[in-house]
């Protein structure tokens, strides 16, 4: 009975014009993933990108420098972010984050616009690309002592830290001064797609002992970005330290 006559309180509601509103659900974004890698393989695994770290572990999402997911496991290679705003576009960051919990493998930012109801989903490839540090001197054209090493400092402008560095801790020796690898660069290493810094940059003599003595240095290295694979060149100049002079670190 109580069907029948819901059913005829319906039919009421239609004849004079009345419409019964469907529930509207919030609105969400979903984003799943697969990622590059710096060499220019696509759609690739967790286990598959960041060998030299582990892997990727988790995955978070941010807007802004709010965290909107955190911590996501990678292989569940997706995640639903509620709470947003109808009709509404924000730039989001997703980083794929090695098992250490803070080193970032990979990234991408895109622009994320939701609906009055319901879900958008986006289906992305954080990636990484190749960057190779050229540095030169200035006036001399060669490293300014014997046996010397670099140090210097990389700044994540999309994440606020240091990313990549060689300082007087246990990395004080491994790029000497000068020297060629296998890639034919001076100092390379892989970095996640965004937009970076070369804080400072030095020559170091005696990089492992208790006294090292900078002898060239460029206390404010250039900006440049990673947006694909492959390699990202940087050239920098450093100049003799002056007597007196501050070093950059």
């Amino acid at each position: 009975m109580r069907r029948h006559a819901l059913t005829a309180a319906l039919a009421a509601l239609s004849a004079t014009g009345c419409v019964v509103a469907t529930p509207c659900a919030p609105p969400t974004v979903t984003i799943s993933w697969l990622f590059d890698d710096a060499a220019g393989n696509v759609g690739l695994l967790c286990n598959q990108v960041g060998l030299q770290f582990g892997g990727v572990a988790t995955v978070d999402v941010w807007s802004g420098n709010v965290l909107l997911a955190s911590a996501v496991p990678c292989q569940q290679y997706a995640v639903t972010l509620p709470g947003l705003a109808p009709n509404s576009t924000q730039l989001l960051t997703v980083e794929g984050i090695a098992p250490d919990g803070t080193t970032i493998v990979d990234r991408a930012q895109f622009t994320a616009t939701t609906v009055a109801c319901g879900d958008m989903p986006y289906a992305i490839d954080p990636g990484e690309g190749y960057v190779g540090i050229d540095y030169s001197f200035s006036p001399s054209g060669a490293c300014g002592a014997a046996g010397s090493s670099m140090w210097f400092s990389v700044e994540d402008d999309v994440a606020g830290n240091v990313i990549a560095s060689a300082t007087s801790a246990a990395s004080a020796t491994q790029y000497a001064c000068g020297a060629l690898d296998s890639t034919n660069h001076l100092i390379d290493f892989s970095l996640p797609l965004g937009s970076y810094t070369l804080s400072w940059i030095e020559e170091v003599a005696g990089a492992g002992t208790a006294s090292p003595v900078v002898v060239n240095e460029n206390c404010a290295g250039p900006g440049f970005a990673i947006n694909g694979p492959g390699w990202t060149e940087v050239p920098v100049v450093l100049a003799p330290l002056a007597p007196g002079q501050a070093t950059c670190f």
